[in-house]
C-alpha cells in the first residue's frame, strides 16, 4: 500500500527499472549521488552587508520624500476644496449672468496660479531629494579600486549639475471682456 508521495514515486521507479531489465537484460546500475551544496546564508549577508544597508538607507530616504510630497498634496487638496466650497457659495449668491462669469473666472485664474504654484512647489521638492541622493551616493563611492569600484555606476550625476531652485512659478491672468 502508498503510504506518501514519496513512496508512489520509489514504487513507480523500482517498477521501471524491473521492466528495462526484463527488456533489456541488462542490470540497471544505481545514479551516483552527488554532494548536496551547503549554503552559508549569514556569509552571504556578511558579504553584502555594506550594499544591504545602503538599500535599507536608501529605500528609508525614499519613503521619507514620498511622505514629504504626499503630505503636500494632502495640504494642497485640502486649500483647493476650501477654495471650491467658496466658490460654490459666491456662485450661488450671484444676482445676474455677469456676477456668475466674474466668479467663474476668478475661480479659474485662481485654480491655475494655485496649480501651476504647486507643481512648482513639488518639482522643488523632488529636485532637493534628488540633490541629497546624489550627495549621498558620492559619500559612499569608495576610492578607485576599492570593492564598491567594480559595481559603482560607469557615470553618474555630480551634485553641481542638479538644479537647487525649484522651477519656476508660471501666473495665468485672464482679461476680462467687454461687451461693448
Amino acid at each position: 500500500m502508498v503510504q506518501s508521495v514519496q513512496d508512489a514515486y520509489r514504487f513507480l521507479t523500482e517498477k521501471v527499472v524491473y521492466m528495462l531489465e526484463e527488456s533489456t537484460h541488462v542490470k540497471a546500475q544505481p545514479a551516483p549521488t552527488l554532494p548536496r551544496p551547503t549554503v552559508d546564508i549569514e556569509a552571504i549577508f556578511d558579504a553584502n552587508q555594506r550594499v544591504l544597508q545602503a538599500a535599507v538607507e536608501t529605500q528609508a530616504r525614499m519613503l521619507r520624500g514620498m511622505a514629504k510630497v504626499n503630505g503636500e498634496v494632502r495640504g494642497f487638496i485640502g486649500r483647493r476644496v476650501e477654495c471650491d466650497r467658496v466658490a460654490a457659495r459666491r456662485l450661488a449668491a450671484c444676482r445676474t449672468p455677469q456676477d456668475a462669469i466674474t466668479v467663474y473666472q476668478e475661480f479659474i485664474e485662481s485654480a491655475l496660479n494655485d496649480y501651476s504654484a504647486e507643481i512648482g512647489l513639488l518639482a522643488g521638492i523632488c529636485v532637493d531629494h534628488a540633490g541629497e541622493a546624489v550627495e549621498e551616493a558620492e559619500h559612499r563611492i569608495e576610492a578607485p579600486g576599492g570593492p564598491a569600484a567594480a559595481h559603482a555606476p560607469a557615470a553618474h550625476v555630480p551634485a553641481a549639475h542638479v538644479p537647487a531652485a525649484p522651477a519656476p512659478v508660471v501666473r495665468l491672468a485672464l482679461s476680462k471682456r467687454s461687451d461693448a
